[in-house]
């Protein structure tokens, strides 16, 4: 009122905060005030008050919301978003992304919201091609489309050499402008796409020395059945790959002993190695071939268990 006074001036939308009687939280105002004069002289002053308590509080309920979801948004382990998408796909638009995003691209907090990815963020059409194709997958078929790609390129400022996004995509709805929107969560999957790639080596390299061992070399599981053996077990005996699985191996290629009496499979040692888990070193006896002759052989056994279980 002293400010309208001293200026003549009317002075619009001032929010005013009191108590509000019985409800144990603030009313919230916007009033105009405005000098009420008869000539030159000053009679009062008009005020008109609209009471927005509601909608200041729905605006302050929907900050918080909008606080908690970014802070959800930037704790989630993985790149996280909102995008749209012309028809044709020709570029994406990031709408909102979480800080991993912005980090991947090299840039900071906000500085992705608005930007298309080929016309702002250097974008390679590659990169556009992929994963305009997913979202388009995800709007045709309705559900989530799941993919992998490869995090590489200028455009990803702040990655050390090549990482694998395990990819998911989900089509939602309009966007702005007539654009398609979508949502995306990416996960870092160069880890386990590393381990993979040493486990394959490692057992590409271990059927490697195995194929071509002068060994025998036979694993059989909890029947005796013969599940993997190398060709040097087939060419000793005579059989071939698909005979050697037929029966179990001692029936095939132990049945008797060196003076014509069978020979038990529950006498074995070679079988009863598994059941009785036990190792067999150095064991020498005789085997027999497919046509019926024999050989001497000097053989070892050791069960294999996988989570107790024999395998």
């Amino acid at each position: 009122v002293e400010q309208v006074a001293a200026t003549n001036e009317p002075l619009l939308n001032v929010e005013v905060r009191a108590p509000v009687p019985g409800r144990g939280y603030d009313g919230v105002w916007l009033a105009s005030y405005y000098p009420v004069r008869l000539g030159d002289e000053l009679l009062g002053f008009g005020i008109v008050a609209q009471d927005v308590t509601e909608q200041k509080r729905a605006e302050e309920a929907l900050k918080r919301s909008e606080a908690a979801l970014r802070s959800l948004l930037d704790n989630t382990p993985s790149l996280t978003g909102v995008v749209e998408m012309p028809e044709d796909g020709s570029d994406i638009l990031h709408v909102l992304d979480n800080r991993l995003t912005e980090q991947v691209f090299g840039v900071g907090r906000g500085e992705t919201s608005g930007k298309w990815v080929g016309r702002d963020l250097a974008g390679s059409s590659e990169t556009i091609r992929a994963w305009s194709a997913a979202y388009a997958e995800a709007k045709r078929t309705g559900k989530p489309v799941r993919f992998a790609f490869e995090l590489a390129g200028p455009e990803h400022l702040n990655t050390d050499g090549t990482q694998w996004l395990d990819v998911s995509v989900s089509y939602m709805g309009a966007g702005d402008e007539g654009r398609d929107r979508y949502c995306y969560t990416a996960l870092d999957d160069t880890e386990r796409r590393r381990a993979d790639e040493a486990l394959r080596a490692s057992e590409e390299l271990t059927r490697t020395i195995a194929e071509n061992s002068t060994l025998a070399l036979v694993v059989m599981d909890e029947r005796g059945y013969c599940t993997y053996c190398n060709p040097a077990l087939l060419a000793m005996t005579g059989f071939d790959a698909e005979e050697i699985r037929s029966a179990p191996l001692h029936d095939l290629i132990h049945h008797h002993h060196p003076d014509g009496r069978p020979y038990p499979k529950d006498d074995c040692p070679l079988d009863r190695a598994l059941p009785e888990n036990f190792d067999v070193r150095a064991h020498e006896d005789v085997f027999f071939r497919k046509d019926g002759s024999t050989f001497l052989v000097s053989c070892a056994a050791s069960p294999i268990f996988r989570d107790g279980r024999p395998i």
